[in-house]
């Protein structure tokens, strides 16, 4: 009798140590190569050790030819790639996400589709990636600037089939990418400029108006948003400046067609509804500098009203902004990157 007892304690205390890495703590799951961490208050980088629990607030590197699994639960999990620097940190309040800051590189998701929401989140310089469902990728990249470019930093989204997330960004949200559509979201350093491009798919992207400095939340209710409809190489173009007087942020936008032609455009003051506009725009001018070669191509091809996929009176829902269909898949490569649970 006494004996069963023991073994009963040992196997509920098992289960405890087991499950308790995933309430105040997160495992490194797998670590290959030069893998290191930094946790809260240490001095320096050590190696990671394998499905060892670590404290919020570490910094997880994968150097050359590296990777690890960083596990949240056991259907819950993001992969780190060679050359990636992510810092896991854990939100407030009682359903507090699992942030997973990418500084640099790339990171996979594998998020169960009966997850919580934003139970793993992917904080990037340029914005939050949120409501992540299946597999899902994430990359950022930094350029150096130069005496006649600014440094620049570019976050690739892509999501496979089956799977979903959204982005939060300044002045802008991405509601839906789903089943093999991607985006690319370009800002240089100082957040003056940044470019939306739809690298495959058709979906929408929602801007705010001015009201407040970003996208409100919920933005399902929201008559504060103006709706753009992307499709492939389409684009939304943001510049901000401050008022010289009154240190104001002015906000222009730019919905851009594949072929590079401005198609309509937005102006306001944040914080001053009242300073706003918005007008269909169509520039002889070309905004990226395409070659003439591919600008007769565009000018020869479908009106170009129709270039990023229609206007407001196309979205009978906010599922429209999902988009309707799937692009194909990219074929899987031989080495499955999101085959680590």
């Amino acid at each position: 009798m006494k004996r069963t007892a023991i073994f009963a304690v040992a196997a509920a205390m098992a289960t405890a140590s087991f499950a308790e890495p995933y309430t105040r703590l997160f495992k490194v799951h797998n670590p290959t190569g030069d893998c290191r961490v930094l946790k809260p208050g240490a001095a320096a980088f050590e190696p990671a050790q394998r499905d060892k629990a670590y404290p919020f607030g570490t910094q997880v590197e994968c150097g050359k030819d590296s990777d690890a699994v960083l596990l949240f639960s056991e259907a819950d999990a993001v992969r780190i790639l060679a050359n990636t620097s992510a810092k896991v940190t854990v939100g407030e309040g009682e359903a507090a996400p699992r942030i997973v800051s990418l500084e640099s590189g790339t990171a996979l998701t594998r998020i169960g589709a009966s997850t919580a929401e934003d139970f793993v989140v992917i904080d990037t310089p340029v914005g939050r990636v949120r409501s992540i469902v299946g597999n899902c990728k994430v990359s950022v990249a930094r350029t150096k600037g130069s005496k006649r470019e600014s440094a620049m930093v570019d976050v690739e989204l892509s999501a496979e089939s089956s799977s979903k997330m959204k982005f939060i960004g300044r002045q802008f949200i991405i509601p839906s990418l789903k089943n093999g559509f991607g985006a690319r979201i370009s800002s240089n350093a100082d957040d003056s400029y940044t470019v939306v491009t739809d690298t495959l798919g058709d979906y929408g992207v929602l801007i705010n108006t001015g009201l407040e400095a970003d996208p409100p939340e919920p933005y399902e209710e929201n008559s504060e948003l103006n709706r753009l409809k992307l499709n492939s190489q389409s684009a939304v173009r943001i510049w901000r400046e401050k008022a010289s007087v009154g240190g104001t942020t002015v906000v222009a936008v730019l919905a851009t067609t594949p072929a590079g032609k401005g198609r309509e455009s937005f102006a306001f003051a944040v914080g001053k509804s009242d300073i706003a506009a918005r007008s269909n725009v169509f520039l002889d001018t070309i905004t990226n500098e395409l070659a003439a070669a591919e600008a007769a191509r565009a000018a020869a091809g479908d009106d170009d009203a129709d270039a990023l996929g229609g206007n407001d009176d196309d979205f009978d829902s906010l599922d429209d902004l999902g988009g309707d269909s799937a692009p194909a898949a990219p074929a899987a490569s031989d080495d499955n990157l999101f085959d680590f649970l």
